[in-house]
């Protein structure tokens, strides 16, 4: 069976955890009797180092804000077709909402009659500011709405609340002049446009992989039928396995720490002043950040680095990033966004090391079904927060067992979901010939 898998972006363009998920799978796949292949479009640079089952398109053609809202370019993309014709998928598995995997490309593979599924990975797949949560403060339905997601994007981009507004009830047309002032009026008209392509997209989806309970909700909350709709968490690579949560070791100096994006939106500012919280009523705590920070993010992240015990370590993978967590009392899930996974907790996890994360998606999940609900706290609340690491630091109870999904058992879920989406097409093929 050949599996054809659309990402926005992959190896070793980007590192996010979309792109691990999918090399992953696309491994644990290929002992599943399922050939894979990696679709992008353009390049970065030398393919040297691409990994072997990426294959490369002509890049998109150049787009105009109008059309990068909706997530369209209108036409097919380029290469696409020619692909299709010479590969031939049997399924084609889109793991984004992006002009270089979405609508345009779904148009495409019903006109070649070639069935596609989705996974959900991320808000950032129906949702345009990327978080799913309502005004930055509370967590969203997700339910698409022209008026309410542009005050929010609106507010998102530095706007005025009062301005922001104005704007959500703007009468302009989508097809004003291509203009960053104009583009801001005609915003509900332009989410109208990506709304009516979101549910073009999902609608003729054979079947919808949601990675937490929440996606499935929004999927379902935006008119799409439930009975398509599967929930399957996110994994780590290998066998599913069971780990013992390693007890506090050093009762005289803790340590914590974050690993992943550095970024505003994953509440990095929260945990660290949590953590001098903490300090600050006598609780000996260091606390160590790891991972990639962005260029954008450099006065912020400076600014949070003045404050005590707390250190950078730039970023660590492989067996250096197993042994940091290995070491750790704990680690902080502080997003405030709502996540499906994410990996960060099961990596923490794989490695017997606790998380203390925000009571929200994805994470939540994960920790109220490990028995770990006293180590959640609410999204945005340093307070929150601060008890949750007392409460934490202060157990005396054995710390839970924690199971955690593997990639090579959600592979064989993913096979038998690509099997049931072509018998149900042959099956409507026989039918038909009746």
């Amino acid at each position: 069976m050949r599996i054809a898998h659309l990402p926005s972006s992959y190896l070793p363009d980007a590192l996010g955890g979309t792109e691990i998920f999918v090399s992953t799978l696309v491994d644990a796949l290929s002992h599943c009797e399922c050939e894979s292949r990696v679709v992008v479009h353009g390049s970065k640079g030398s393919t040297e180092t691409d990994p072997k089952e990426l294959i490369r398109l002509p890049s998109l053609p150049k787009v105009t804000r109008r059309n990068l809202y909706a997530r369209t370019n209108g036409s097919p993309p380029p290469g696409f077709e020619e692909f299709l014709e010479e590969w031939k998928p049997d399924v084609v598995h889109f793991h984004s909402n992006t002009q270089g995997a979405g609508v345009d490309h779904a148009r495409v593979l019903r006109s070649a009659n070639i069935p596609y599924i989705i996974t959900y990975h991320t808000p950032a797949q129906s949702c345009y500011r990327g978080t799913m949560m309502l005004l930055d403060r509370v967590p969203c339905d997700g339910k698409l709405s022209n008026s309410r997601c542009s005050h929010c994007v609106m507010l998102g981009k530095g706007v005025p609340h009062w301005l922001a507004s104005i704007i959500a009830m703007s009468p302009l047309p989508s097809s004003l002049p291509d203009s960053p002032l104009l583009t801001y009026m005609a915003h509900p008209s332009l989410l109208n446009t990506a709304e009516k392509a979101w549910f073009e997209l999902f609608h003729f989806a054979s079947e919808i992989v949601a990675c937490a309970q929440y996606c499935k909700d929004v999927v379902i909350a935006n008119g799409i039928d439930s009975e398509r709709i599967t929930v399957l968490r996110q994994a780590l690579p290998g066998p599913s396995r069971h780990r013992q949560l390693r007890p506090i070791r050093n009762q005289e100096r803790f340590r914590a720490g974050y690993f992943g994006r550095v970024t505003h939106v994953k509440g990095v500012d929260l945990a660290v002043e949590a953590i001098r919280g903490v300090v600050d009523d006598g609780v000996p705590i260091d606390f160590e950040i790891v991972g990639p920070l962005a260029s954008s993010e450099q006065d912020w992240f400076s600014k949070l680095m003045e404050a005590p015990r707390t250190r950078y370590l730039g970023v660590k993978v492989g067996e250096a990033l197993k042994d940091w967590l290995g070491s750790l009392d704990f680690v902080v899930i502080p997003s405030r966004c709502l996540e499906t996974g994410p990996l960060t907790l099961l990596e923490a996890w794989d490695q017997s090391t606790s998380v203390i994360g925000t009571k929200a998606g994805g994470i939540q999940d994960f920790l109220a079904s490990a028995g770990h609900e006293d180590c959640m706290f609410e999204s945005g609340s340093v307070s929150d927060l601060i008890l949750a690491m007392k409460r934490f630091l202060n157990r005396t109870d054995p710390l839970p067992q924690v199971s955690i999904p593997g990639m090579n058992d959600l592979a064989s879920d993913y096979a038998k979901i690509y099997t049931r989406v072509l018998d149900s097409r042959k099956s409507v093929k026989v039918h038909a010939s009746c």
